[in-house]
This record gives C-alpha cells, sequence and structure tokens, in this order.
C-alpha cells in the first residue's frame, strides 16, 4: 500500500514523520498540520513512472528531487523552497480548514494514474481565526430564509429540490397545526361524536335490575353465583317450585361510546403529527452530528470545525428546543385523548370526511390539517448539509463572496431575493460558477458563450492543442454578471474569489485569470470578446482598490480601459460596509452601460 510520508522541518514538531494513506471511501481525516509548519512530502513509486505532480487544494507542485532505491522503485521528494537557515516557505501558510491530497503520474505503459490521499487537517492561529468567525456571523445574519432564496442559484445546491420549504418554515407550520389541532380537540372532547352502545357489567343485584337475554344467557353459564331463598319476591330463578337469587349479575347499561371513525382519524392525527415532529428533531441532531468533533491541539491554534459550529449553532438555534416542546404537547395531547375519546384501533391513513364530520368544525379542522401533513413535502436539508459540509476557509471565502456581491447588487438595483434585473431596460443577471465549454462539446448547449482556448501547457511543459470532447474543456469563473441581451448584445463582468493575500493576488491571480477569462471566452457568433472587466477579489480589512491601469484609465477615472483590470479587497469583518466592494460593482455595471440612479 502507498504512503505519502510528510516530514515536518521547523516548530515543535520538527522531524515529526507523519504517513498518509491512500484515501478510504470514508474519506476520514485523522492527521492535522499547523499553517506554519514547513513539510517536505516523499512518495515511492515503480521504476518508469513519469510526469509525477503532488497536486494540493490551489497547487500543482512537480517533484524537486528523485532517486532511484536499490530495489528498482524511484523515491519522489517535495521540498519547500528555503528562506535562510532553518527556514522554509510554508506550503499551507494561510490556509485553514481540510486540505485535499493526490499524486497524479503515467506509469511505464503511459496510461494517467491518480493516487488519493488521506486529507490533512490544517490548523490556523487564533488570530486567523477571526476571519472565519467574522464570515461565520456574517452567513448567521441572513437568516435561514434569506440563505435557502440565494442558496438556489448557487453551485452548493445541486440537491435543492423546487417548491420545498425551510426546516423553519416547515417547523413553524407544524407548530401552528398542533396548537390549532390542540384548541379543536379539546372542543372535541366536550362534545364528541359518539354513539348509544349496551355495556354489560357485572353488579350486585338489588331487586331492581331489568334483565335481558344476554343477562339470563350469562346466568346460565355462571350457575355457581345462585343462592336459595325462601321468598319469591327476592328470587331472580325458579326451578322446580325452588326459589333462587344470584349473587352477581352481568347486565346492560346504555353508555356513550367514542369508538367511532372519526375519532380514530383525531388519534390518528395527533400520532402522524408526532412522527413528523420526532423526523424533524432527528434531521437537526444529524446535521449537528456531521460537524466534526474538536479534538486537542497546540495552544494557540484552532480547528476549522470549531467555527463553523458556531453557524451551526446560530442557525439551527433553539429550533431543537421547540421540537422537544412540540412532542411534550403532542404527548399530553395524546393522554388526553386515552383518557377521554377512547378508541379500539388507529390507522394513519388518508381520512375520508365523513358527513359527520363535515358538520362539525371541530373535527373538519383536524381532518383537514392531518391530510395537509400527509401531503405535505418533506423540508429542504440541502442548505444545512452543504453549508455543513464547507471544509476550508477558500471555500467559505468563495461562499460568503457571493453573498457580499448579490447583498451589493441588491442595494444597487432595489430588489431583493433575486439574480436577475432589468434597469432603464438592460437586463442584468448574477451567475455562480456558470461554465463556458469549448465548441463542439458534447456539453456545450450551443450556449451564447464558448470557451475559445487553443492550445494549453501539458505537465511536460509542453504546447499542446486542447482536446474540446474533454471533461475539463471549459472554464468556469466563480462570479460572472451579465449584461443586455440577444437583440442587445451581451457584456460579462467577472469577478473570482481567491483567499489569498494582495500582492499575490495582484502579480499571480489577475494575470493567469486575465489569460482564463478575459481572452479564454468568446461569444459564439462572432468572436468578440464579452468580457469588459476581470476582477479579482480577496480578503481585507483596509479599503483597497488595485487597478492595474493609471488612475486615469482605471475604472475609477475619466478614460477607464476596457477590458478593465483590478484587485479589490473585501472586509471580513465589522468594516464591510467600507470597502470598495460597492464602489467596484457600481463602477463596472456603468463600464458597462448600465447606468444606476443612486440618489
Amino acid at each position: 500500500m502507498e504512503f505519502l510520508k510528510a516530514t515536518i522541518l521547523n516548530g515543535s514538531r520538527r522531524d515529526l514523520v507523519l504517513s498518509l494513506p491512500l484515501q478510504s471511501s470514508a474519506g476520514s481525516t485523522s492527521q492535522w498540520v499547523q499553517e506554519d509548519e514547513a513539510i517536505t512530502f516523499e512518495l515511492t513509486l515503480s521504476d518508469g513512472s513519469s510526469g509525477v505532480v503532488l497536486n494540493l487544494y490551489d497547487h500543482s507542485i512537480e517533484p524537486s528531487d528523485s532517486f532511484r532505491l536499490p530495489n528498482g522503485n524511484v523515491r519522489y521528494v517535495w521540498k519547500p523552497k528555503s528562506r535562510g537557515r532553518w527556514t522554509y516557505e510554508c506550503l499551507f501558510f494561510n490556509y485553514f480548514g481540510i486540505a485535499e491530497l493526490n499524486v497524479v503520474y503515467r506509469d511505464d505503459t503511459g496510461e494517467l494514474n491518480v493516487l488519493e490521499f488521506e486529507p490533512l487537517e490544517v490548523l490556523s492561529s487564533k488570530a486567523k481565526a477571526q476571519n472565519v468567525e467574522s464570515m461565520v456571523m456574517y452567513l448567521s445574519s441572513l437568516g435561514e430564509d434569506k440563505l435557502h432564496s440565494l442558496f438556489q442559484t448557487t453551485k452548493f445546491s445541486a440537491g435543492y429540490r423546487e417548491g420545498l420549504g425551510t426546516p423553519v418554515s416547515y417547523l413553524e407550520r407544524l407548530e401552528g397545526s398542533v396548537e390549532k389541532v390542540s384548541h379543536h380537540i379539546q372542543q372535541i372532547i366536550r362534545k364528541p361524536i359518539s354513539r348509544l352502545s349496551p355495556k354489560p357489567s357485572i353488579v350486585q343485584p338489588h331487586g331492581d335490575e331489568q334483565l335481558d337475554g344476554s343477562s339470563i344467557s350469562w346466568l346460565m353459564d355462571n350457575l355457581s353465583v345462585l343462592e336459595a331463598v325462601d321468598s319469591p319476591r327476592d328470587a331472580h330463578l325458579v326451578y322446580d317450585e325452588n326459589y333462587y337469587r344470584a349473587s352477581s349479575l352481568e347486565v346492560s347499561s346504555i353508555r356513550e361510546d367514542t369508538n367511532l371513525y372519526e375519532n380514530e382519524v383525531v388519534y390518528a392525527a395527533v400520532l402522524f403529527m408526532k412522527q413528523k415532529t420526532s423526523e424533524q428533531m432527528e434531521s437537526y441532531k444529524g446535521i449537528a452530528n456531521n460537524i466534526k468533533n474538536e479534538r486537542s491541539f497546540p495552544l494557540g491554534y484552532v480547528s476549522f470545525f470549531s467555527q463553523i459550529s458556531k453557524l451551526k449553532a446560530h442557525l439551527l438555534g433553539n429550533q431543537l428546543n421547540r421540537c422537544s416542546a412540540l412532542l411534550e404537547k403532542l404527548n399530553h395531547l395524546q393522554i388526553i385523548l386515552e383518557r377521554n375519546l377512547p378508541v379500539k384501533k388507529v390507522t394513519i391513513a388518508r381520512p375520508m370526511l365523513t358527513a359527520k364530520a363535515a358538520s362539525n368544525i371541530s373535527y373538519r379542522v383536524v381532518f383537514v390539517e392531518f391530510i395537509y401533513w400527509l401531503e405535505c413535502n418533506k423540508p429542504d436539508w440541502s442548505l444545512y448539509r452543504s453549508l455543513m459540509a464547507i471544509t476550508s476557509i477558500p471555500k467559505l471565502f468563495e461562499l460568503y463572496t457571493y453573498y457580499r456581491i448579490e447583498e451589493t447588487l441588491h442595494d444597487l438595483m432595489y430588489r431583493d431575493n433575486s439574480t436577475r434585473w432589468t434597469v432603464n431596460g438592460i437586463g442584468v443577471s448574477l451567475h455562480y460558477e456558470p461554465t463556458y465549454w469549448m465548441k463542439g462539446n458534447s456539453r456545450d448547449g450551443e450556449t451564447e458563450f464558448v470557451n475559445s482556448e487553443g492550445k494549453r501547457i501539458d505537465k511536460e511543459g509542453i504546447i499542446v492543442r486542447r482536446n474540446i470532447t474533454h471533461k475539463y474543456s471549459h472554464r468556469s469563473p466563480d462570479y460572472v454578471i451579465e449584461v443586455g441581451s440577444r437583440d442587445s448584445g451581451f457584456k460579462l463582468i467577472v469577478l473570482d474569489a481567491k483567499y489569498t493575500y494582495a500582492s499575490k493576488a495582484f502579480s499571480y491571480y489577475l494575470p493567469d485569470c486575465t489569460m482564463k477569462y478575459v481572452h479564454g471566452i468568446s461569444l459564439r457568433d462572432n468572436g468578440r470578446a464579452p468580457v469588459e472587466s476581470m476582477t479579482i477579489l480577496y480578503p481585507s480589512e483596509e479599503r483597497s482598490l488595485d487597478s492595474f491601469h493609471t488612475f486615469e484609465y482605471s475604472i475609477e477615472g475619466p478614460y477607464s480601459v476596457v477590458p478593465a483590470l483590478q484587485c479589490v479587497g473585501v472586509a471580513l469583518g465589522d468594516t464591510r460596509g467600507q470597502d470598495a466592494l460597492k464602489l467596484t460593482l457600481e463602477r463596472l455595471l456603468h463600464l458597462s452601460g448600465v447606468t444606476l440612479n443612486l440618489d
């Protein structure tokens, strides 16, 4: 079995060796590193392997060294760059959360192989963990309904099913139903639908009992209760001129009987609501249990999941307590029914509204509520599952930035809970990770835009043609604001979120994304480049808008260049309203022909 060996080169854990096995189907994570630890990776492969590359979240790294072992295998080494004596580049610096690792290589037959190794959990300093807490608090402040409505437009909504409500709205509806049913059950108990039925009982006779056929039949089966008496007035039975009196008798009395279909339905409604409440509670508990338990880590370092747990606490809030209170109320209703409205059987099935139930408002309400819950869809839990499945700070920043963009566009164009607007006849729409395929790809779909790149550099550094049929023959920026229509023509405002620092955003990501998106996305019909701006968004508490162009030709200047290229810092904390995101989006929209009335 292949192991990826990770050796720590600095800090208190210097020389510690971690052995990372191939990832199991469970995808467990048991080992961790600190973001400021420098690490050497080693992997042994068979002779004849080539094109070996280690992929770590945002990095594809070629081996820094390799050497042949006595058994003929080759050991590949990835060593960090030295920054002085005992000082090395930290690969996971500025990263926080789960880091996935794989090695790609070609064997001696030329076949491509991918080895997926057990992920590492990267710990961050408490100071940097504040960034996660700030983003979590912001997402929590949006509330479930807001998150849910916006969530439908994002890539995270793969499990979303149209028409299903949020868990909170589902719980609120359940609480309302229980309150309504509880009120009407009190009315039903005061005057239930019932019938008068004879009910046999064993009594001590006093001489005034009315004996019927069933009483005589019972007496004939229980002759041992007969005693001889002298007076015919005291006798219940005369036999062979002898008088007999029964010490006990079965007599029938007319009583109110509630064992009717309508009352069975009332009982079934309460039991079914108990079932729905229990399911809701178990779902909440399941979401909570999906979050990793925090282990013991070095002083000064925290786990990503301890911060995500705060998002869970804010979103779930007191909903588990509300479910418990609801179950307690339904249990009390069940006891009341057992005492005051006894029935012999209960069947949970769609009820038929009988004439008696239809003419009684309380029964009618219970029937209607029962039918509603029998037909009601389950709530959509995909929002919770996807939010809790976020395992790293880059992914969290990506989602956070989307909501910030969407919120800012709402402020600029005055329309809530939408990602499409019309401003002075011009269409504006926000898209999360749209995919632009190469022309001719089976997934192309004949959209307005295509990925027009024709060449790429392979692992050996050779320029080769791109394969139009490949599943990766596309470009997919994080966010695109589409402006215009088929009649007036389209313009694209492209933005990409990178959890990095200002200098790397400007020197590495801006040129990289400019090549990918500004020059790599074209209009299908005429080949024109529709991308009018490329913006890298990175975290920064300082107001920063760094244009590639001089001020005069930037988006803030009088002669804005198209395409406009810039990097913008996005605030994560309380200063988020003071960053340059709103100014940037307003200027980019203006550059693309959208004039906003900001008075």
